[in-house]
Order: structure tokens, then sequence, then C-alpha cells
């Protein structure tokens, strides 16, 4: 809980990306669930937890352009749970499965409130975000 309450103070007394400001570091994380052929661990809360943590930079190149990078690291998976049958109706083994993700991602985002199509301070500021990732 205290560590909740320190990211909240964090992340109240930082500064947005702006023209002054250009370069945008941020650093995250979750859990991630596997669905798939051996199973799914989706929306299962007695499921095994399996991590992942990212780290995300951004940078304000003009009124009208960002570019962004991003690399996540992190595990994800599908055990048998007790009682869980082992196999399915079709025949195919429900398999214990762990593996670990890594991967990175570079992305531009255009966006609409530039002082050309909206005004850069619009309340609104729709934006086309698109990339590759590997």
């Amino acid at each position: 809980m205290t560590i909740l309450a320190v990211l909240m103070v964090i992340s109240i007394s930082g500064f947005s990306q702006s023209k002054e400001v250009r370069n945008n570091i941020s650093i995250g994380g979750g859990s991630g669930g596997y669905n798939g052929d051996l199973g799914t661990t989706w929306f299962e809360m007695e499921e095994e937890w399996y991590g992942f943590i990212g780290l995300y930079q951004s940078r304000y190149l003009n009124a009208s352009f960002d570019l962004n990078t991003s690399i996540t690291f992190g595990d994800y998976g599908h055990c048998r749970m007790d009682g869980e049958n082992q196999y399915r109706d079709a025949g195919t083994e429900v398999l214990n499965m762990l593996g670990r993700l890594t991967s990175f991602v570079v992305a531009g985002k255009y966006k609409f409130a530039n002082g050309y199509i909206l005004k850069e301070n619009a309340k609104l500021a729709p934006y086309i975000y698109l990339g590759a990732g590997k």
C-alpha cells in the first residue's frame, strides 16, 4: 500500500510532455495472460499470476508528431488446474506451459491538435498512432 501511495504522489508531481519538456520516460507493468490452444488464463482469478515490466520513451518532435519506443519483458503461461481434465473433448491434451516474452516497439503519433487542424491546447486532442514491433 505504501508503494502505491508513493507512486501516486510521483505521478501527480511530474511534468507533461510539451515543446519545453520534449522527452517522456515511464515505467509500467502488469499481468499477462495466455489464451490459446493450450488453455486460457484470461479472467481466471485463481489462476497463477505472470507479470511483466515495460520501459516506455516518447519524444516530442514538433506540434504534429511524436516518436515513441517501448520495450517490455515478462512471462506468460498456463498450468493445468487441480481437477481440470487432462484432455479436451477433441482429444487434445491441456498442457502446462510457461514462456518468456520480450518485445520492442517503435511507433509514431500524428496529433490533430497541432495548431493547424485543432488548437494545440484543445480539450479534445485526437491522434493517430501507428507503429511496428517485434
